[in-house]
C-alpha cells in the first residue's frame, strides 16, 4: 500500500513538474472542471482545460 501512495506521489510530482519546466501559456479565465457533488471527499479528478494539452489533477 505505501508503495502504491509512492507511485502516485512521484506521478504527481512528474506532471507538475513536466508542466512547470515546459509550459508557457497561462489558463485564462475561468474553467468548468466538474460539479462539487462528482468527486467525493478525499478524491481525485484527472481533468485537461479545453484547448489545452497539459493534464492537471483535482485533489478535494
Amino acid at each position: 500500500m505505501i508503495l502504491f501512495f509512492e507511485g502516485l506521489m512521484t506521478g504527481s510530482r512528474l506532471v507538475a513538474a513536466k508542466v512547470y519546466l515546459t509550459s508557457n501559456e497561462e489558463v485564462a479565465g475561468e474553467h468548468f472542471i466538474c460539479k462539487k457533488g462528482d468527486v467525493l471527499s478525499g478524491g481525485t479528478r484527472g481533468f485537461v482545460i479545453e484547448g489545452g494539452m497539459v493534464p492537471y489533477i483535482l485533489f478535494v
